[in-house]
């Protein structure tokens, strides 16, 4: 896993780039967010503009498609607003755009009535529905195999952690489900693709009274239509997305299924935030999931 610790000398170095770059007075005005799992997030007030630094070489390789996509769906008229990228740095070391107002969906989503929220998931569909018919030259394509192979890497953590916690026929339950019973499914379902955000979940949603926007178009990659589906768990927001988009039995199964594969994932990564509470409730999914 990506180490998400963030040495002080990493943050001061970074935080000094901005600062020349934008003729800063000091790195005073610049508050470094650490919750970004790919990438170190920086705010700089005053300018209102969100620098974006990957944690790793092969994150900051994926900057180019990430720009690609994200100026691509600037053709495009939507109800949803979307990042505007205002700089560069040399060899993609980072970029930066203009910071979006608003209040993250995940924070906010419990506040809402059940009108509010099937309003945006409304909105959520009809961008789905765009941007999954977007063509990007040369963007990133991610294969039936892909994702078996990156659940097969993810769940590695996370069968520790059950190993330890369950008893020996439950783990043996699971080992057949990440090894043989969701690989199957996967491939026989099969792939209807479309470009995808790839990580299209609440906390990269913003809510303001004029708009919602969409932010963090890193994991976006040609896939199945489906992935972009399985992180909303609002199920009011989840039914009037996939109602407006157009739901289908089909879609429903793949959901279903990936679901089911993404619960390894939720659990490897609150393990490494040691999200011991998030961790739980992917756990208990995960059993949940085996033993029906």
């Amino acid at each position: 896993m990506i180490n998400q610790s963030t040495p002080n000398a990493v943050i001061n170095a970074e935080k000094q780039i901005i600062v020349d770059e934008l003729g800063l007075p000091n790195i005073d005005v610049i508050r470094f967010i650490d919750t970004g799992w790919d990438n170190r997030v920086y705010y700089v007030s005053g300018v209102d503009i969100i620098y974006k630094f990957p944690r790793t070489k092969m994150i900051g390789n994926n900057y180019n498609h990430e720009i690609a996509i994200i100026n691509a769906i600037k053709n495009y008229q939507t109800q949803i607003k979307t990042p505007d990228i205002v700089r560069i740095g040399k060899g993609n070391a980072y970029y930066a755009y203009k910071a979006i107002k608003g209040r993250l969906l995940s924070d906010i989503s419990s506040t809402l009535d059940e009108p509010a929220k099937a309003r945006i998931g409304r909105q959520l569909g009809d961008f789905l529905k765009i941007l999954h018919a977007t063509k990007v030259e040369n963007a990133p394509e991610k294969s039936v195999d892909d994702e078996i192979s990156q659940l097969q890497k993810w769940s590695k953590v996370a069968l520790r952690y059950i190993d330890n916690k369950a008893d020996k026929k439950t783990y043996s339950a699971v080992l057949n489900q990440v090894r043989f019973t969701l690989p199957s499914t996967l491939r026989t379902l099969g792939k209807t693709e479309g470009l995808c955000h790839g990580d299209f979940h609440t906390g990269n949603m913003l809510v303001h009274q004029e708009y919602i926007a969409v932010i963090d178009f890193g994991d976006s990659a040609y896939m199945d239509i489906s992935n972009d589906f399985v992180r909303v768990t609002d199920s009011t927001i989840l039914h009037a997305m996939s109602d407006t988009y157009g739901d289908a039995e089909l879609l429903k199964q793949k959901i279903a299924i990936r679901n089911q594969a993404f619960d390894y994932t939720r659990l490897t990564v609150n393990i490494g935030k040691k999200d011991w509470e998030g961790a739980d409730r992917a756990y208990k999914r995960i059993i949940k999931s085996v033993l029906l």
